[in-house]
């Protein structure tokens, strides 16, 4: 066992939690952070008539609509190379690698095509206003070029996680992302680019993380080294990697779907204030939720080592410790940043007006201050993913949350037309989501646990 990495299946399981998750958390709001760099950086150099901040953020729901089913792919790798490492299986697990590479590439390249030719209808369908649709087009359809990039950098990390080196992803992102702040800089208050000139400055980072991830893959030298000439799609661990990672990605589509439903009926309202505090208030949750699903990732890559080494006394453990870290790492986070809100929305956009802020505040007050619920949530879907149930989850998880929300929007919402019952959605179909994925989790458990030899 190499020093960077973590022993999840002798190991003590409170230490070798926190290693690996605190590495995935930094990494996670470091990408939120330089994220939201664009948004800052627009807000204060582009001037107070500039509507660059509201075109930025109204791209958000669809920008990750178009990454979450590829990136649900990723998360299907993590399990796959996680259960195959915990085997000892190092052809396998070799074979996982240059198939999750393959995949990478392709996904990148066919997202790079679909967000190049189809960004401006889509922002089309989701009513958004006419006065930002042209920033907003064109922000999309730059970003879109570095999708093959993003895609190398997830997949190749979640190879390195599964392994359990959680710490060079943070330190490639942290060498990107300070390249991608000067550049936000440069692009927008030096060459007076906006939208393009954050869009310009997020590719070059992405595609500067993505070189630096697979230079390492490639130095390795145990079975998770990649060889550029043994690129290719193992069938069998292509199927693998997309029975865990299609019902991964599906429930992050639906989920992104639901919310392009909540932005189109936010536009709805036609307001641009209203646009501009939601956008602010939603890259400040993006921290706490970012956080929170960092041990969604523990749980698959314990719980999938575990399984593979037919260590399943430690499964039930590892489930209640990620979900007691999980909760307070929410409720500290979440109340902290609702409590300092008004500051952290004002970082944003400096020259927004006060009702601007008050939209923000009133989002933040619906979300954060309940996102610890969301957490428990996480950490039920990627214990049972490491598991190996990963269709069981995506069901639960399509119907308590995205048939849920797309239910209130048609009812709650049509009937009190406010932010508020807007937005009340997410504490509700989160509260129904723990109580049926908590059942499901009960359930297997007794059923495949007693097989293998543990009591519950």
């Amino acid at each position: 066992m190499k020093k960077r990495e973590i022993d999840m299946i002798n190991g003590p399981l409170v230490s070798g939690i926190m290693r690996f998750a605190l590495p995935v958390i930094a990494t996670g709001v470091l990408q939120i952070l330089y994220n939201a760099a664009d948004i800052v950086i627009v807000g204060q150099f582009s001037g107070p008539e500039s509507t660059a901040v509201a075109a930025i953020g109204s791209t958000t729901a669809l920008i990750h609509l178009i990454l979450s089913l590829f990136l649900g792919l990723s998360i299907g790798t993590n399990a796959a190379l996680a259960m195959s490492l915990g085997r000892k299986d190092d052809k396998g697990s070799s074979e996982v690698v240059h198939t999750a590479i393959s995949i990478a590439v392709i996904s990148g390249l066919f997202m790079l095509m679909v967000g190049v030719l189809c960004s401006r209808q889509f922002l089309k369908w989701m009513l958004s206003p006419e006065e930002l649709l042209e920033q907003s087009t064109l922000y999309l359809r730059i970003y879109s070029l570095g999708m093959p990039a993003s895609m190398l950098f997830n997949f190749a990390s979640a190879i390195l996680r599964a392994k359990g080196d959680t710490k060079r992803p943070l330190y490639y992102l942290m060498s990107s992302g300070i390249i991608n702040v000067l550049l936000n800089l440069f692009f927008v208050a030096v060459c007076g680019l906006d939208v393009a000139g954050v869009a310009l400055a997020t590719i070059i980072s992405q595609y500067i993380s993505a070189v630096l991830v697979i230079q390492r893959l490639v130095r390795l030298n145990d079975c998770c080294k990649l060889s550029i000439k043994r690129l290719r799609l193992y069938k069998d661990k292509a199927v693998l990697i997309l029975q865990y990672g299609i019902p991964a990605g599906a429930t992050s589509v639906m989920f992104n779907i639901s919310n392009v439903f909540i932005q189109s009926s936010l536009n709805s309202f036609g307001n641009v204030d209203m646009n501009t505090g939601s956008a602010a208030s939603a890259s400040i949750e993006g921290l706490t939720y970012t956080s929170m699903n960092a041990f969604n990732q523990t749980a698959i890559t314990f719980v999938g080592q575990n399984m593979g080494a037919k260590n399943y006394k430690r499964i039930n453990k590892i489930y209640a410790l990620c979900t007691l870290i999980c909760v307070l790492t929410g409720i500290v986070m979440g109340w902290g940043m609702y409590a300092s809100g008004e500051l952290l929305l004002k970082l944003y956009s400096p020259d927004a007006s006060g009702m601007a802020i008050e939209y923000g505040l009133t989002r933040m007050s619906c979300i954060l201050t309940t996102y610890f619920i969301c957490g428990i949530l996480e950490v039920q879907m990627g214990t049972l993913r490491g598991m190996g149930y990963a269709t069981v989850p995506a069901i639960m998880s399509i119907t308590g949350i995205c048939a849920f929300r797309i239910v209130w929007i048609y009812t709650v919402f049509e009937k009190i037309h406010t932010m508020q019952a807007l937005y009340m959605c997410y504490p509700a179909s989160w509260i129904f989501t723990v109580l049926i994925m908590g059942i499901a989790y009960i359930v297997i458990t007794k059923k495949i646990l007693p097989k293998r030899g543990i009591n519950i």
